[in-house]
């Protein structure tokens, strides 16, 4: 997940997200999304993650800080989204209902 994170403050800093930045943008987010939300469908993670990169500005790509606070941001956003659909029980990792924290 840092390697994605790392990725997208390489490519996106000091960028402004045009095209090709936001396909970039948007694959790395759901590489670390899967990972970080593995009861959402991969469609949902995809739709999340081009929405995203669709709406960063040129501020939230301004310098690496920028981009971290975005990708901060971004993942607590859908958190929130995921723990209103997803709740986890540590004691019992199959058991899902509806409402909870994610550890993000």
């Amino acid at each position: 997940m840092i390697r994605a994170v790392d990725v997208l403050s390489g490519v996106l800093s000091g960028a402004a997200p045009e095209p090709a930045r936001r396909v970039v943008a948007s694959r790395a987010l759901l590489a670390v999304e899967e990972l970080v939300f593995p009861l959402h469908e991969e469609l949902v993670l995809a739709e999340n993650a081009d929405a995203a990169a669709r709406e960063a500005t040129d501020e939230q790509w301004a310098d690496d800080a920028a981009v971290r606070r975005w990708v901060t941001e971004t993942l607590a956003e859908h958190a929130f989204s995921y723990n209103e659909l997803h709740e986890v029980w540590e004691d019992d990792p199959d058991h899902v209902e509806p409402q909870g924290d994610h550890p993000v």
